[in-house]
């Protein structure tokens, strides 16, 4: 039995396997892009590391109003910002668990007391929102404030991209909206008791548009419009 040549043939397999090992070893989990949700469900994707999103709204009907939303390393937004013509301003301070997910947030603003939004999801299969259940309370100094509840159902296509919402007060069925988008999965027409259809002519180099205008039809007739232009800073 050739000793050398079986123990050179071990060593040739035992480097073979560390190096087989040291392929495998898991790569670090990369940050979550950032998310800007409608009713809390995942609604439009960034694209870049964004730090700060300000857009500045123009409608037809209510004037100027800008939001602006701050995001952290992970992607989720930890504050956002409202303010109108009218000079009334609206702050929105998001909380999370460990895990990333979101739990809360308290809204500050309009004159009124802090309103405390408790957040609940239940998720389907690919670990999307399926249900989210908004519990809000006003923050008084007495103990009577009630909890309201509402709840939002979400469906999605075959992509990922969310298609249609069912919104509920206190169990009674309040609406269904449904989503259409083209090949970018930017959003082009929203439907409920009206028509929205919307349109990009700006989008930056990753891929996120900067200007967006929207049309609201009441038939057949435009009846309402509105132009959001966006300033993204990214990390």
């Amino acid at each position: 039995m050739n000793l050398n040549f079986s123990y050179s043939k071990f060593l040739s397999c035992l480097f073979i396997t560390i190096l087989f090992i040291i392929s495998c070893k898991p790569k670090p989990i990369a940050s979550r892009p950032a998310v800007i949700t409608i009713y809390d469900s995942s609604f439009e994707i960034l694209k870049g590391k964004v730090k700060q999103l300000t857009e500045t709204s123009a409608t037809s009907y209510s004037g100027v109003e800008t939001t602006v939303t701050d995001f952290d390393l992970h992607g989720n937004a930890t504050q956002k910002i409202n303010k109108n013509d009218a000079e009334d301003s609206w702050k929105y301070i998001y909380k999370y668990d460990r895990s990333g997910k979101k739990t809360g947030m308290i809204a500050h603003g309009g004159g009124m007391h802090p309103e405390f939004h408790q957040l609940r999801y239940q998720y389907d299969k690919a670990g999307r929102v399926a249900v989210m259940a908004l519990y809000t309370k006003e923050l008084k100094d007495d103990s009577d404030s009630e909890l309201k509840e509402k709840k939002f159902y979400y469906k999605y296509n075959n992509v990922g991209d969310l298609v249609q919402t069912d919104g509920y007060y206190e169990k009674d069925h309040q609406f269904t909206q449904t989503y259409k988008y083209d090949r970018r999965h930017f959003l082009i027409g929203t439907t409920d008791d009206n028509r929205i259809y919307y349109k990009y002519p700006l989008i930056d180099k990753k891929g996120n548009w900067l200007k967006k205008i929207s049309v609201r039809y009441d038939d057949e007739e435009p009846v309402a419009s509105d132009t959001v232009t966006r300033t993204i800073t990214y990390y």
